[in-house]
């Protein structure tokens, strides 16, 4: 019984990797962890994905911002004070970031939440990406 529990546990854990593993490549997406004191951003490099290596260059709120067109940058700002100040984010977020010209990703923030530590609120959000533009450099990952 004993042997039986562990290996239906194993076969999980299999199934639950290659899922993972699978999701990767076919939606690539990314987490940032987020301090709004210093504005400094860190990229979740323990699940790497194509997404990841283009936003680890980003390590500064100032950098994403120049990034972004001004109305992205008012919006992103809005959810991230929503959530600092207690409150929920209804919905995901679609948004460009113009690495250069003709380098562009398309976005979605689909998840973001505010963890409270011992030096203040920490922000953390999930960013997927998208396929429908052809010049987009994350299409067809």
């Amino acid at each position: 019984m004993l042997a039986q529990c562990y290996l239906s546990g194993t076969a999980l854990l299999l199934n639950f990797v290659y899922l993972l593993k699978h999701h990767q490549r076919t939606s690539p997406a990314s987490s940032y962890y987020l301090d709004p004191r210093s504005g400094h951003l860190t990229w979740d490099q323990s699940s790497p994905s194509r997404l990841t290596q283009h936003l680890s260059m980003i390590n500064h709120t100032d950098q994403l911002f120049s990034l972004m067109s001004h109305d992205d940058q008012q919006i992103m700002r809005e959810r991230w004070a929503i959530v600092q100040n207690g409150g929920a984010i209804k919905g995901a977020f679609r948004f460009l970031l113009i690495l250069s010209p003709g380098n562009t990703l398309h976005l979605q923030e689909t998840k973001l939440i505010a963890l409270q530590q011992p030096e203040g609120v920490v922000l953390i959000g999930y960013w997927a990406g998208e396929f429908q533009e052809p010049d987009s450099i994350i299409k067809g990952m």
